[in-house]
């Protein structure tokens, strides 16, 4: 998580780094640990778009988030 969050913190000076790996990781990394709202919380504020955030929603490491109150946070449609 500390790492995900650096690297998400340096990619804000350098508009050229692509980091929506960064925020998957991190939010990954928070559904791993049961942290469910900080998982959502990092997915809304990602730069992905709503087709990735659908994908994701289908995705192994995110199936309690997105059957979790926090899904349509998550998971917009």
């Amino acid at each position: 998580i500390r790492d995900y969050r650096e690297a998400l913190r340096l990619a804000e000076d350098d508009p050229r780094m692509q980091v929506g790996d960064a925020w998957v990781g991190l939010a990954r990394c928070y559904a791993r640990t049961g942290k469910l709202k900080d998982a959502a919380q990092t997915l809304r504020r990602s730069t992905l778009s709503l087709k990735e955030l659908a994908a994701l929603a289908q995705d192994p490491d995110f199936a309690e988030l997105a059957q979790s109150r926090y899904a349509e946070e998550a998971f917009p449609r």
